[in-house]
């Protein structure tokens, strides 16, 4: 089967669509009705992933990400998002909070994320949505994280980055995505799928739709697989978002999806709709920032500052 004939076994997402998964927002609702989310990742390491930290090369800033993260997830719509990193970080985090929570995490002696059960459960405590993965780093701590997480919990749980590359290298934490209470929204993008799933690069570039749609059924889990066109199936179900634009091939751009995603997640039940809705809002924004600048001066935290916009012109087009 070609690509073409793949794409034209799914759905393509509409503005309307997106618009009308958004919800509606009574007067008379609370921050409770959309939900309490965390973000949880960062490291010493990548600690430019937790601030807007700008670093010049070749007149191309890269922008990493928590911190847009924690932004996206805001102008998403969550109720209240809360970001949980190792305890090095708060004085460089502290002052970009704004109106969210920070939870400090232990750590080890390099910086990254440490296991801790109860400072686990204290940072998911009540929450809808969780997002894992973000500039953690890999090794054992991760693995111990991701391990309890799904073995512990129930809750919209998101896995990115170096969470992603731990899925891949422990069978049986891959194997766990079967049994967990969790509501599993995996985000890879090519390469890491095919760490995910064996199939070479090539393989999945002919195939999206395909092996996207065989993993997630084998496991029970939602995929958003990125890419030029991003495909989002939970293997009965499959859509395909093709917003998006070259000014968003930089660092930390997926990041920020994760973070809207994480952010709707709070209040989108449906782990399908909030990733396909996530997907088409990160892209539009990403759009709307290349108009206002260029491709090529383009950061992730330009991609963040315009989830707000997006969504305003979905608001406003399709709630009238």
């Amino acid at each position: 089967m070609t690509e073409a004939e793949e794409a034209g076994m799914c759905h393509l997402v509409t503005e309307k669509e997106a618009a009308f998964w958004l919800g509606e927002r009574p007067a008379d609702s609370h921050k409770g009705n959309y939900g309490y989310v965390t973000l949880l990742g960062g490291s010493v390491r990548y600690s430019g992933a937790v601030k807007l930290a700008n670093l010049s090369c070749s007149g191309v800033q890269a922008a990493a990400d928590l911190l847009a993260q924690t932004t996206a997830a805001m102008r998403a719509g969550a109720g209240v998002v809360r970001l949980a990193a190792p305890e090095p970080l708060p004085q460089a985090i502290l002052p970009y909070i704004l109106e969210s929570t920070f939870l400090p995490m232990p750590s080890t002696p390099d910086g990254q994320l440490r296991f801790d059960a109860d400072r686990l459960d204290e940072a998911l405590l009540k929450q809808r949505a969780a997002a894992f993965g973000m500039g953690v780093g890999t090794g054992e701590e991760t693995a111990k994280i991701l391990r309890y997480i799904l073995q512990n919990k129930k809750l919209t749980f998101i896995i990115d980055a170096d969470g992603l590359n731990e899925l891949a290298a422990h069978g049986d934490l891959k194997e766990l995505l079967k049994t967990t209470a969790c509501q599993v929204i995996l985000t890879p993008h090519v390469m890491e799928f095919s760490r995910l799933c064996g199939a070479s690069v090539e393989e999945i570039v002919r195939s999206p739709v395909r092996l996207a749609k065989e993993f997630a059924a084998a496991y029970g889990v939602t995929v958003l697989l990125k890419g030029h066109v991003t495909t989002v199936t939970d293997g009965v179900r499959t859509h395909q978002t093709d917003r998006g634009c070259s000014g968003m091939a930089t660092a930390g751009s997926g990041d920020v999806l994760s973070g809207v995603l994480c952010g709707m997640a709070g209040y989108i039940s449906d782990p399908l709709r909030a990733a396909c809705t996530a997907a088409f809002v990160a892209g539009m924004a990403g759009e709307m920032a290349e108009a206002d600048k260029n491709p090529v001066s383009m950061t992730a935290g330009d991609t963040a500052a315009y989830v707000e916009k997006a969504i305003t012109r979905l608001w406003n087009q399709y709630r009238r």
